[in-house]
Order: C-alpha cells, then structure tokens, then sequence
C-alpha cells in the first residue's frame, strides 16, 4: 500500500495501532503505511457518563417524506450513491431503493423531495461549541446582562442549524445555566437548534482564570453544576497567550486537583473537556482520564506517545480556526499579524498543525468544531473547520466529513443513530447542492445548503410502533413482565396486551404479533431487574462461523476439529439454557473447572414462526427479533473433549440481553463489538458470515423442527482472549461488554474465584410434574363411609 493510503478496514490488530515511539518531533505528519478512515470507532466511554437522554419535541410519527434522486454521502466511507430515501417519523427507513416508490411518490400524505441528483449527508457536528460567546471580548462576557445573554445565545444556536449543524457539543458556558436553558428550550420545541450538550462555567484554580466572569471554581462548583444538569464539564488547565498574564506555555492545575476534578465528575456521570494548549496540561489530561482535549497544541514526543497509547478513551478538539484567524483575519479588530505573531499565535498555530498531522497519522481521535463566536471567528461560519482539516492537516475530504458526522455522533455517545444516512438512524440531514468530497468549501455556502431538518427525538410517550426494545424483568412485586427499554433514558415501560393484561413471557409478544401497548409511566432501570430475554430453552449456537476466528481457533491449540479454517458446513452445538443469565449478572468463574475462560460476543436471532426443512430464499420470514450473546467457554473443556458442548454449557457461561429487537426495526447489516476492560477485541459484522442467518435456519431445521421463540447463536468473530498476543483469557473482575447495532450493550462482570455460583434464574430443586390435587392417590371416590 502506498505511504499515506487510507485503508478503510482495521488496519492494526484488535484496533490497536503499534506504538510509533521512534518518530521524532521532526518527522511528525509524515505518512505511515495506514491510517484509521473512522478513528473515533475505537474511542471507548464507560456507558455510566453516557449523557441522559434530552427529548426534543416531534411530529408525528406516522409523517413521511420522500426523497427522489438523491446521492446519499452515508459518512460509512463509502462514495456517494443514487437512489431515494424514505423517512418514516423521526428516523430513516430506507435508503437507495425504497420499497413501493411510485405509490408513495403519488401519496397525498408523503411530502415528496426533488433531489434532482443533489448530497443527502448527514448533518455536521460541532466538538467545541459555544453558544454563550457573541462576538465580545473574553473578559467582557460576563458583563453582559442575562437577558440580553438569553437572546444572543439563542440566536447561536438558530445560526448553527441554519449552516447545517444539527450536533453540537458544549464546551463552556458564559454564564452557569444559560447552556442548560437554552438547550432545554430546543428540546422543548420552543426554539429551533441542534442537538445540544450543555456545558456551565469552565472551571479554574483560583488565580488561574482565563477571565474571573466566566469561570468557576473546582471546590465549589462540580456539584452545582451537575445539580443543574450540564452534560459535562470543562477545566481550565492552560493559559491563552491573548491573556498577557496567562500565556498559553502555562499550566495552573496540579496532579492532585486533575485527578479530584475528574474523579468528581464521573462520580456524578459527567465527562470532562479541558482548555489544555500547554504541554503539561495534555499530559495531565491523559494521565487522568480527562475525556476531551481542547487544542493540545504544545505536544512533545512524550505526550504524543503516551497519548496514541490511550487514544481509545480520549478525543482531540484543537480549535483551529481560533488560531489561523487571530494571526490572519484580526486586523480589522485591532489585532495584526505582527501582533498576533509577537503574541505566540504563529508559533502556536504551526505546532497545532503538526501535532495534529501527527495524531492523524496515528489514529487519533480529532474532531473539527470550537471557539466561534468572537468577532474574527463570528457563528454561522463553523464549517471554516472542514476546509482547514483538508488543507492545513491533510485530512481527506470523506475524513473530514465522516469525523465532523458520525466522529461527533460517537461523542454524543449515540453513534448508532446519529450522524449518518442509513436506516434506522435520526433523521438529521442536509441537501446540499454539489459534492463536498470535491470541495468541502461549499459547506460553508449556506446558498448550497438547500434544506437542513431539525433535530427530532422519540416524544415523552412514544408511539407504539416505538416500542419495540422488549426486555424481560422482574416489578417490585417479583412479578415477570415484559417492557420497552430506552436505551437513552434507560427507563423501563411496562407493556401490556390489548386486553389490558399484562405481558409476561416473550413468548406472548411474538404471538399477539408485537401488537401491544404501554401501561404506566417509565421506571428507572435500576427500580427493576433485568432478566435474559429467553432463558427456558437450549440455545442453538454456532461455531467457526466468521473466517477470521476460524483461523486463529486452528492456531490456537484449542480446536480439536477437522482443523480447517473454512468449514463445508456450519458447525452446530447447544448450550443449555442453565447457562442463560441477564446482563449486569456476574459470570461464575468455575475455578475448579476452568482456567481458560473466554468470551464470544455473538449475534442471537430469534425465531418468531415453527417451521420443518425452510428454505433458505424464505427463512428471514421465520426471524423476529435480535438479541446479544455472550458465549462464555472454558477453553481447556473444549480442547479435551474434542466437541464444543462441554466447554460452553456451563452454568452463567451465557449472558444475554439486554433487549429483543425486531428485525423490521433494524438494519440488515448488524455489527457486533466486545470489549474487555474498555478495550476493544471484536469488530465485525453479519456480513462478514461464513454461513449466512437463512443457510443457518434452513441447515437447522433439514431434520429437525424449529419452534418461535428458538435463539440461534450465529458465531463469534475474531479477536477472542486465546486470539490475542499474548494470550489473554478472562480473570476475576474483568468487564466485558458487548454492542451491537440498534440492541445495546450486554455487560457482565467476572465475580471472583471466592464467591459462591448463583444464578437463582435456575430452581433449586427440580419442579415437581404431579399435579398439586393428585384425586388418584386420596382415593376419595366411590367411598360412602
């Protein structure tokens, strides 16, 4: 491969890149063999600071509009294709060929769209956001009057959707609750703007600040500001050379107070960004787990090593058009280039540039967004960042725009429905008249942009056709039940039958044809348990079913089979339903059993139809919903008795959940990840099947009888403990989660060798099959006395 060719696929093993700690400064930005198109997929964050879910007010869920002719640019790294789109609601049903176009293309009630051949994408994202600013000096922002304030930062957030921003994430407030405020009037539907993370005051160590208006203090403050109910929050770690006492070089927080800071907020579930441009403070952003780092410009060899070695928990935000337009475009605001360049800002800008040439080139995470809003970077010209990320880093123009879409999705934490054009997702474009992958610059032409759709999320009580995340719990009663998991607010709604009686079993949802209704308001997630979504029944599972894992089995000196790496034909086996636990239960160790413990995050597929000798060409018909599995094996178990049973049916060796899916309410392509202790070891996709979901379903039931309610376990990809160099097979305490698209994530946690199995899902004693009034045994008939 040519030096500097984006490779598309995962070019490092397990999505860790080598570490390149024999590049000097003076090298940095020059090409390596490959590099990440989609680096933020391997940023990982703890799902506990996942922001709460903020409802934007909707329309109906039954709407529909139509677009005809369209070149959909899906931010997947594919080119852009032709075809139509249909939303249905708030989200995105079809793209490319939509079934039944011509009668819905003559439907009075479907808004039809002449695409005439013009960009469907997504719409764009901003990782450093500030709405509060207004064109004003720094030191004069806090000055301003609230409810003069209230209006210019509502003007902001209007001026980031009419360029075509529908993400916008916070990175400081001028006043503590004017984020919060005006992000609760979009949700609310009183205002219209993009999806918005609201920030507070950045925080600073006393005699630290940037200016003593709009920032706050760390021993006073994190508390306040998660009571107000910020998404996150910000440190001001570093000095800005246009502050004559607090020059850009500086640092002002210790060790000590970033690691209290960080530890505060995640406490209360808040990320935390930092204003760190000195070479001190990104170091104690890696070190400390500071989530987001904002300009990071001062970066030296130690500091870019250590941190490629933890790009998968942090992202980069530099803010480069503050730099580029305080040297280039400040003249008529009293700030020339000599000054600029007397400043630091040259200096500044160059470092900025081949740091982040460098973090490019290593997969890591930078993002474009941040510090408009003054009067030489004014709102309404953010996507002056895209042309930058082109042609002062030499980012490819899909690069740009998948990092500025589906890169800002994964910091809202909701990358599989946001920031991209594909089914499923929210319904967050633009129509842009051209091709942005031949010049990004029209992004910046607002003439070009010719429709942007504002943000909408499900209602307060969402629609029935909404209710399709069926989970299975226990009430406070101990009563099962059947509800819709939120996977944004993850609240649980009990669903009910028609009749008005409660919903049980799985089994009764797919029999009544998913045809049921909600009951009650949500319950938080923690007021339940969760159960597995089926648990009575044997699960039928594959093995050696994606190529990859295939081959790294027959090397691992644990495959005592045929030892091929392409089987002739799919490899069956059970685990028995004693196996079965929900997420969040703890994974029995079984020391005495195993010391081979591994995981195999997997795809289950449940039947919703009986069927004997299916047919491959009708089998999806027999597919109701999705789920998640986790087939635990003990490894050595496998190896010896020369069959997968054995090792794999041990008890609590199956985690499953947290939800059931329908199909029609997903993709076709599910892509299923699992990481261990945060870290990434499996990516792929049910594409990527040696034997596809039909030849599976039409294998099993050549001699046998599938029932609905059967789960299919489809395989493992590669990347399991034994895959890994060297081998890693799972310890007590160990965490291991696994997602796919549009199911959640499965988390499960292995409990320590001391602790007793329990898994109280499985009776204690058998069930007795007499009946309870056995008339046989008492006699009672036919005696008189």
């Amino acid at each position: 491969m040519a030096p500097g060719l984006v490779e598309t696929t995962l070019p490092y093993i397990n999505g860790t890149s080598k570490q390149h700690t024999d590049r000097p400064r003076e090298v940095w930005g020059t090409p390596l063999p490959m590099r990440k198109l989609s680096p933020h997929e391997d940023v990982y964050y703890d799902t506990g600071l996942k922001p709460r879910a903020h409802r934007i007010t909707s329309n109906s869920s039954t709407s529909k509009i139509l677009f005809l002719n369209v070149q959909s640019l899906d931010s997947t790294g594919a080119q852009p294709y032709p075809g139509d789109v249909l939303i249905q609601g708030e989200r995105i049903s079809y793209v490319g060929t939509v079934p039944g176009v011509e009668k819905l293309r003559v439907d009075p009630s479907v808004k039809v769209i002449q695409g005439n051949g013009r960009t469907l994408m997504s719409g764009l994202g901003d990782a450093h956001t500030h709405l509060t600013w207004n064109g004003r000096a720094l030191d004069n922002l806090g000055d301003l009057g609230i409810e003069e304030h209230t209006l210019c930062t509502a003007r902001s957030a209007m001026m980031y959707l009419d360029s075509g921003y529908t993400m916008c994430f916070g990175a400081a407030s001028a006043k503590d609750r004017l984020d919060s405020v005006v992000r609760d009037a979009i949700n609310q539907g009183i205002l219209p703007g993009p999806r918005y993370l609201a920030n507070a005051r950045e925080i600073a160590r006393r005699g630290g600040e940037l200016a003593a208006e709009i920032t706050a203090f760390a021993d006073e403050i994190i508390r306040s500001h998660a009571k107000i109910g910020v998404d996150q929050i910000k440190l001001s770690m570093s000095g800005e050379d246009m502050v004559d006492t607090r020059p850009a070089n500086d640092c002002y927080f210790t060790e000590d107070e970033v690691a209290a800071c960080v530890d505060e907020a995640h406490r209360h579930g808040l990320r935390v960004c930092s204003h760190a441009r000195s070479r001190d403070s990104i170091a104690q952003c890696i070190k400390h787990g500071v989530d987001v780092i904002y300009h990071a410009s001062y970066m030296d060899e130690e500091t870019m090593d250590a941190l490629e070695k933890n790009k998968h928990k942090h992202v980069v935000a530099p803010g480069l058009n503050w730099l580029y337009a305080t040297l280039y475009d400040a003249a008529p605001f009293g700030i020339s280039y000599t000054q600029a360049e007397k400043t630091g800002y040259k200096k500044e800008l160059e470092a900025a540039i081949r740091g982040c040439k460098e973090m490019h080139e290593r997969g890591i995470t930078v993002l474009p967004g941040g510090d408009y809003g003054f009067a030489w970077t004014p709102h309404g010209t953010y996507a002056r960042d895209l042309e930058h990320f082109v042609k002062l880093l030499d980012y490819t123009p899909m690069e740009t725009i998948i990092a500025a879409t589906a890169g800002v999705a994964r910091l809202f934490m909701q990358e599989h429905e946001l920031g991209k054009i594909q089914p499923g997702y929210y319904a967050d474009y633009i129509l842009v008249d051209g091709n942005p992958l031949n010049d990004i610059s029209i992004l910046q032409d607002h003439d070009r942009l010719n429709l942007t759709s504002a943000p909408a999320i499900e209602e307060a009580v969402p629609q029935k056709d909404h209710f399709s995340n069926f989970t299975t719990y226990l009430d406070e009663h101990g009563k099962q039940r059947v509800g819709h998991l939120d996977l944004g607010t993850m609240r649980v709604t009990q669903l009910v039958m028609p009749s008005g009686a409660p919903v049980s079993s799985l089994y009764q949802v797919i029999e009544l044809k998913n045809e049921v209704t909600p009951m009650g308001e949500p319950i938080p997630l923690e007021e339940v348990r969760i159960l597995p979504p089926l648990s009575d029944r044997d699960i039928l599972a594959m093995g050696k079913n994606y190529a990859e894992h295939a081959a790294e089995f027959n090397k691992s000196g644990y495959d005592s089979s045929d030892k091929i790496d392409q089987p002739s034909h799919p490899v069956i086996f059970t685990k028995r339903s004693t196996s079965i636990i929900p997420s969040g239960e703890e994974i029995y160790s079984h020391p005495e059993f195993t010391e081979s413990l591994d995981y195999e995050g997997e795809i289950g597929v449940v039947l919703g139809r009986s069927g004997y000798q299916i047919p491959e060409e009708e089998a999806m018909d027999y597919v109701w919903s999705y789920t998640i599995i986790n087939d635990v094996t003990a490894r050595e178990r496998q190896r010896d008795h020369k069959q997968f049973y054995i090792g794999k049916s041990a008890d609590n060796f199956c985690p499953m959940g947290p939800i059931a899916v329908p199909a029609e309410y997903l993709p076709k392509k599910l892509r299923v990840r699992t990481f261990v202790n945060g870290e990434k070891r499996q990516d792929a996709t049910t594409d990527d099947l040696i034997f596809s979901i039909p030849t599976l379903i039409k294998t099993l039931s050549e001699g046998t009888t599938l029932r609905e309610g059967d789960v299919i376990a489809t395989g493992t990809p590669a990347g399991v403990g034994f895959g890994q160099n060297p081998v890693q097979f799972l310890r007590p305490g160990d965490r291991v989660e696994v997602e796919a698209t549009g199911l959640g994530r499965l988390q499960n946690v292995v409990g320590a060798p001391s602790e007793k199995l329990s898994n109280d899902l499985i009776p204690s004693e058998s069930k007795s099959h007499l009946p309870d009034l056995n008339v046989e045994i008492t006699g009672w008939w036919g005696r008189l006395d």
